[in-house]
């Protein structure tokens, strides 16, 4: 029977399908995302419809004619009928459409779904400011070619693009960047054909540093952020919270309520460290946080940019592996609880306990060596690493924020990208994972070798921690064993300077990743 009918006779029965929907093994991503489509959100006046104010105070028309379609998205010169994979015909807009119960809704219910991870076929973007004028870079994974749709309001630019397999790099004007608190229609908005995975690279020479992005599908509505104290008052902490849906209000615990369209960017800037920021969103939006120049630790003079997106408060886990980044000697790293938690801190030199209060963070220093940071509880927290500036040891290199990927944020195959701005930088890829597999790594399809190996200690001792030289340019890292998990992380140094970045994610309890084949098996939980 076709999906359509099943979806117009059956709803709830449809609904509850596709809510139980559990992915195996590796599945491939197609083209078609029932959650972003625009038809769908604008069935029901009980889905946010997007809207294309460049104002934030804009509000939308509370009126609609019956069957209406919506504002449009934004100009396309594709045919009304859209067309999907078997099974999702065109949606048809008619006057009984206003009167179908229930209409689908995008998953946002601050629950990590099935899907959930660092791939998908729509980003919104931001870019915080840089000590100065950064080249701004997309860089853009991918398996398959493709078509990619860029649109920054701001910049009034709006064009579709080849998406190559492998690597696809778009270039941003600078111009979209500004200093200062404000709140501007400055977002960028990235659409795929197919499942990507996106790094954005703000570079200066000695000052440069890269995040990789979280989809729309993946964003959540509660956040706390990372940064660093800046050098001086001329430089500042930052924080871009940038909105994915039209009459969104978020609660910044440092600034009170701000109400955004779709687009629309708050950047908030203070002289002193906005870590442990708390953000609340009605809506799902994109949180990038860093310093425009810092100095890790204070007392070694470097001024080096750092920025991340930050991951939602619900993709948190209670078990991390923080590795070392050598030839560095040590690295410092933050633990940020929302809730209070009993925090262990273990490797080969000290045992740490740590009782952490609701919304704080605690910074730490560590050498050359891993360590585990732990609960024993269900309550989660997060763990941000940074690298250190030059004076620290005899070796190059110089500050960056990472996020750090818990044991449940592991996956089996990760396609990334190093941004070609690095080819003068030493590259490297670390790799955690159970030393009963660690023989089964595959870099582009070859045994990846390795120069640095590290035992984690207890009570992970059963993990081990690798580092290898990586080019830049586009990767496809798996294991042999398509069920076997493991992080990975990405860092650089040259004279000065530093970058890194997580290779990839996914929420606890979702089980996705790139391939050609899926399979799909529809189970009753």
């Amino acid at each position: 029977m076709d999906g359509k009918l099943v979806a117009d006779m059956f709803p709830n029965w449809y609904l509850a399908m596709q809510q139980n929907r559990v992915v195996i093994d590796k599945p491939t991503f197609t083209s078609f995302d029932p959650w972003s489509s625009r038809e769908y959100r604008a069935r029901k006046d009980t889905i946010p419809v997007r809207d294309q104010s460049s104002s934030a105070s804009t509000e939308r028309s509370a009126s609609r004619s019956p069957g209406a379609r919506g504002p449009s998205r934004r100009p396309e010169s594709r045919s009304p009928k859209r067309r999907g994979p078997r099974n999702h015909a065109p949606v048809r807009t008619s006057a009984s459409d206003s009167n179908r119960n229930p209409p689908f809704k995008r998953p946002w219910n601050n629950q990590p779904n099935v899907n959930s991870s660092h791939y998908g076929t729509e980003f919104y973007l931001g870019v915080i400011p840089n000590v100065v004028t950064p080249n701004i870079t997309i860089d853009i994974a991918s398996e398959a070619q493709g078509t990619v749709q860029l649109h920054v309001p701001f910049l009034n630019l709006n064009r579709s693009e080849r998406l190559n397999k492998g690597l696809t790099s778009l270039t941003i004007d600078h111009s979209l960047v500004k200093k200062g608190t404000f709140t501007q229609q400055r977002g960028i908005w990235i659409k795929t054909s197919t499942l990507v995975a996106v790094y954005v690279t703000s570079y200066v020479n000695h000052s440069p540093d890269t995040y990789m992005a979280l989809p729309t599908i993946s964003l959540g509505k509660t956040y706390m952020t990372g940064s660093f104290q800046p050098v001086d008052s001329s430089e500042k902490s930052e924080i871009m919270i940038t909105s994915t849906f039209a009459n969104t209000t978020i609660d910044v615990s440092s600034n009170g309520l701000v109400h955004l369209a779709e687009f629309d960017v708050t950047q908030i800037v203070d002289s002193s460290d906005l870590t442990g920021t708390i953000i609340s969103a009605t809506m799902p939006v994109t949180v990038i946080s860093g310093t425009s120049c810092a100095n890790i630790p204070p007392n070694i003079a470097d001024c080096d940019f750092i920025v991340e997106q930050m991951f939602p408060v619900n993709a948190w886990t209670n078990i991390y592996i923080v590795p070392p980044i050598p030839p560095r000697t040590g690295y410092f790293a933050r633990i940020q609880a929302m809730d209070e938690v009993q925090v262990f801190i273990t490797n080969s030199s000290q045992q740490l306990y740590r009782h952490m209060l609701q919304k704080t963070f605690e910074q730490f220093q560590f050498g050359s060596e891993p360590t585990v940071i732990y609960s024993n509880g269900t309550l989660n927290f997060s763990v941000i690493q940074y690298g250190v500036g030059p004076g620290f040891d005899p070796q190059e290199g110089g500050p960056f924020m990472t996020v750090i990927l818990g044991l449940k944020n592991y996956i089996s195959s990760y396609i990334f990208v190093i941004s070609p701005s690095y080819s003068n930088f030493e590259n490297y890829l670390t790799v955690i994972i159970k030393a009963s597999n660690k023989t089964g790594i595959l870099l582009d399809g070859q045994p990846l070798p390795y120069m640095y190996n590290y035992t984690v200690s207890k009570p992970l001792d059963e993990y081990v921690v690798f580092v290898s030289h990586i080019s830049t340019g586009f990767h496809n890292l798996t294991h042999i064993d398509k069920l076997v998990n493991f992080g990975a992380l990405l860092y650089g140094f040259n004279s000065g300077s530093g970058y890194g970045y997580p290779a990839g994610m996914k929420y606890p309890g979702s089980d996705v990743a790139p391939s050609k084949t899926r399979n799909v098996i529809n189970v009753t939980r």
